[in-house]
């Protein structure tokens, strides 16, 4: 009853706010977990973005934020193996942003030494 009152006055950013509490951040497995679940329980068809579907688009989200940091090649080798094993998202790293993932450093430094 509070939450809705907070609402109804129509406080700038606090529709958002309250999506961010009901919504906390998870661990990396935690959401590579759900969005194996989601891909598997739609037929292997990964989300998008311009869903209708809350949980959808909030995967899909997930999903943009690991491209950029797989493009930047930010992206640790564990977690990309990690999401390269749902099915389609390793053509989707690989495809749409055309970049490799980070090397970790001991395989770079072995890769000068050699």
């Amino acid at each position: 009853r509070k939450l809705r009152a907070l609402q109804e006055v129509g406080l700038p950013g606090f529709v958002e706010l309250l999506a961010r509490w009901r919504r906390p951040r998870q661990a990396f497995p935690v959401r590579v977990a759900q969005l194996k679940a989601w891909v598997k329980a739609n037929g292997g068809r990964l989300p998008k973005l311009d869903a209708d579907d809350e949980e959808e688009r909030f995967l899909a989200g997930f999903l943009r934020k690991q491209q950029n940091y797989y493009a930047g090649g930010r992206m640790p080798q564990e977690c990309w193996q990690a999401l390269a094993a749902i099915p389609g998202v390793q053509a989707r790293l690989e495809g749409s942003v055309r970049a490799t993932p980070r090397r970790d450093f001991s395989q770079t430094a072995a890769k000068l030494e050699a």
